[in-house]
């Protein structure tokens, strides 16, 4: 059976078959931390990675020195969750779950689900763990499902950024997720700077069991408010879920534009993006929620000069179809293609060669 390093390498190679340079880990537990450090000293590594350590640590306030270039990997933030999800009832909706089959298959008892409930701290917990992170600098993400969870987060990130004299800074502390989140949440999560990083996943996997089966029409078929987050003006960017679901930004770019279930089905088509939103949601506003925007994100000259080669324009094809008629080719990191064989195979004699990584460097 493969170690953690060999199956970690697998994941990557994934992620940079579907066309990612860069991502995050927003669960890291630091005894990872000689494993992440493998992967980056390995030939041809596909991803630049940034950290989150969890808050149920006991070292989420401290700094990490990483046997790797800062740029490749590095410590950027404390990750906890304020609810759970909605698909096992654990999502904190002011709004009822349904008694349906589905939600029933789901092991969800309307009568205890959702609410309060399915917070999992207590204001005065979530200000102690915001007071601890904030005060050592650093940027924080809230997993945030259901409105009352989202709700939540904003009361919490408020009274913190005054507390800590970060009101009007750029502090680009997060959301995650915001399935449930209302037009007025997001928009005073622009107010505050919230930056907020949506899920297409969820509408894509779930959107035919959300409208109507696990909520009501009214609040499951605009779940994951796309357009709403756009029109706020907050800094809007997209994810996958890497547990929970497989990386493509493809799928997620054409689901946002699209309202495209798996399916091929459309629930609140109002809440769609143009095109060109998207494709920012992932690329450069993805980058600036990590803080690599000057590094990553677009290709400017003295950026490191990571980039995916696609078959075809994808402005040039039917967006709704985007994941079925455009594929990837390749992903450069650092100006060199990554050669996926190599760093798999070096995966799994367990060699690592820095010499042979790309440079890292200013880049045209």
């Amino acid at each position: 059976m493969p170690g953690p390093v060999q199956s970690a390498a697998q994941f990557c190679a994934a992620m940079s078959r579907a066309g990612y340079t860069s991502t995050s880990d927003m669960a890291y537990d630091p005894q990872r931390k000689t494993d992440y450090e493998a992967l980056a000293a390995t030939v041809s590594c596909p991803l630049r990675v940034s950290l989150w350590e969890m808050s149920t640590t006991d070292t989420y306030t401290e700094a990490t020195v990483f046997a790797a270039a800062d740029d490749m990997l590095r410590k950027a933030g404390v990750k906890l969750w304020i609810d759970g999800a909605v698909w096992v009832g654990s999502g904190a909706t002011s709004y009822p779950y349904l008694d349906t089959a589905a939600t029933r298959r789901a092991g969800i008892d309307p009568a205890t689900a959702g609410g309060t409930g399915s917070l999992n701290y207590s204001r005065p917990e979530l200000d102690a763990i915001l007071d601890n992170a904030a005060a050592a600098g650093w940027q924080i993400a809230f997993h945030s499902n259901g409105d009352l969870a989202v709700e939540m987060g904003l009361d919490a990130y408020e009274a913190a950024l005054q507390r800590h004299g970060l009101t009007g800074t750029d502090h680009r502390w997060r959301l995650e997720h915001l399935g449930g989140a209302t037009r007025a949440q997001l928009d005073r999560a622009a107010r505050l700077g919230v930056h907020v990083s949506m899920s297409p996943f969820q509408y894509y996997f779930w959107g035919d069991l959300l409208d109507g089966q696990i909520f009501d029409h009214a609040h499951g078929s605009r779940f994951a408010p796309f357009n709403d987050a756009l029109a706020s003006g907050a800094c809007l960017s997209l994810h996958n879920d890497g547990p929970v679901s497989p990386p493509s930004p493809l799928i997620n770019i054409q689901t946002v534009v699209s309202r495209r279930t798996r399916a091929g089905n459309v629930h609140g088509a109002d809440q769609a993006i143009p095109l060109e939103s998207a494709i920012r949601a992932h690329t450069i506003n993805a980058a600036r929620t990590l803080r690599r925007d000057h590094l990553v994100g677009s290709i400017r000259t003295g950026k490191l000069a990571d980039f995916v080669e696609l078959s075809a324009d994808p402005y040039d094809v039917d967006p709704a179809r985007l994941a079925e008629t455009v594929s990837v080719l390749g992903t450069w990191v650092g100006g060199r293609r990554i050669d996926l064989p190599a760093f798999l195979e070096a995966v799994r004699g367990g060699v690592s060669d820095p010499s042979s990584r790309p440079r890292i460097g200013g880049c045209c």
